[in-house]
Order: structure tokens, then C-alpha cells, then sequence
């Protein structure tokens, strides 16, 4: 099976960065090559966003670790999401179901979208994590949308 082919714009957007620093990234961090399209243009794979996210827990593990001090509880419960997110990257279905609590795709719409885009991006649907993550994104739009009429009342 061939791996999607991913642009510098979809991999900046997957990680909320600029080019400029994900140029920087390839050359200070530890990647795979870069392949170029017949363009010249970079093409990343899935295993470029599972490297970067990779790297990237091993950085902000600390950080929670340090932020598990009274007082910190706005900057704990981001970097717990971060974390989450990372994991959902690496195709660990639990960062995904830590990620689709309704309280906070209710603090972040569109969030919902973005994680199906994301999805969509890096998965080819024969794949048993597309199954899984496609069925969470499921439920917990269920669960938002019941949440929403709730509220709405």
C-alpha cells in the first residue's frame, strides 16, 4: 500500500506551525529524508508526522510533568491535549478518545472537523485505525449534537 503523500502546507497545518519552522525542523531534528516530487516540490509521509510527533511528546512530557504543580491547572490541561494529540498522530486510539470529550470540542469548534480531516489526510480507510477513529469521531459528534440540543432547550 502506498503511503499518502503529504504537502509542507498540510504538514504545517497538522502540527500548527509555519514553513519556516518546519523547514527548520528537517534540518535540526531527527527525520527521515525529504522526498521531492517531480516539481521539486517536499513531500512527506506519515512517518514525517509520526517522527515530529515522536520528537515533540518527548519534548513536552517535562513540561506536564512540571506543570502538575497547584495553580497550573489552564497550562496542565493544555499540554495534556497536546499530549493527546501527539498520541492520536502516532495512531493511538486513546489520545483520540482523550481528544473527543464533549467539553472541550464544545471550548473548540471545528475541532471535530479538524480531527476528521486529519483522518482523512493520513489514513487510507483499509486501515484498522481508520475504522477505530472514524467510529470515535462518530460518537462523539452523536454526543455533541445531543449536547448542543440540550442546551439549546
Amino acid at each position: 500500500m502506498a503511503m499518502k503523500e503529504l504537502s509542507p502546507a498540510e504538514m504545517c497545518r497538522i502540527f500548527g506551525i509555519s514553513k519556516g519552522t518546519l523547514f527548520r525542523w528537517e534540518r535540526e531534528r531527527p527525520l527521515p529524508p525529504v522526498e521531492r516530487d517531480g516539481a521539486g516540490e517536499r513531500r512527506y509521509t506519515r512517518v514525517h508526522v509520526e517522527a515530529i510527533a515522536r520528537v515533540e511528546l518527548k519534548r513536552i512530557t517535562p513540561l506536564y510533568d512540571r506543570a502538575s504543580q497547584p495553580g497550573n491547572l489552564s497550562q496542565l490541561e493544555a499540554l495534556h491535549r497536546k499530549i493527546a494529540y501527539y498520541k492520536f498522530l502516532l495512531g493511538d486510539v486513546y489520545g483520540l478518545h482523550e481528544l473527543l470529550e464533549p467539553a472541550s470540542l464544545l471550548a473548540k469548534p471545528g475541532e471535530l472537523a479538524d480531527l476528521g480531516w486529519l483522518l482523512l489526510t493520513m489514513y487510507e480507510p483499509n486501515e484498522p485505525f481508520f475504522a477505530e477513529a472514524l467510529d470515535g469521531l462518530a460518537q462523539a459528534a452523536r454526543k455533541l449534537s445531543k449536547q448542543v440540543e440540550r442546551e439549546n432547550q
